[in-house]
């Protein structure tokens, strides 16, 4: 089963379910919350990010020129527009959480 378009964020919280994907990879959509250069730092985002609940994730990026960034994600949904959303509401309820970005999922 994949997800709804009036997801909201405790409908995101502690959902494994694999998502039908509409992307080019095929792969679904993911929210990004933060990037840091050290990983210490984004382990602990995501743990905290899990202990409230919701599915976070890190992932690494090799950037040329910049080097190696990891960046915090939550979530899997099958279009942008669920990602996108769940970002907004993300937002509000996390107000430590500046900014969202709705990358594919990888």
């Amino acid at each position: 089963t994949g997800t709804t378009p009036d997801r909201t964020v405790s409908d995101a919280v502690q959902s494994d379910t694999a998502v039908e994907s509409r992307t080019k990879t095929g792969r679904g959509y993911t929210v990004q919350v933060a990037s840091y250069r050290d990983r210490r730092d984004a382990d602990a985002l995501a743990e905290k990010l899990k202990r409230k609940g919701y599915q976070a994730f890190v992932t690494e990026a090799r950037l040329a020129g910049k080097g190696v960034w990891y960046r915090v994600r939550i979530g899997r949904f099958e279009t942008r527009k669920e990602a996108s959303a769940f970002g907004e509401s993300l937002k509000l309820k996390e107000r430590s959480l500046k900014s969202v970005y709705v990358a594919e999922y990888d």
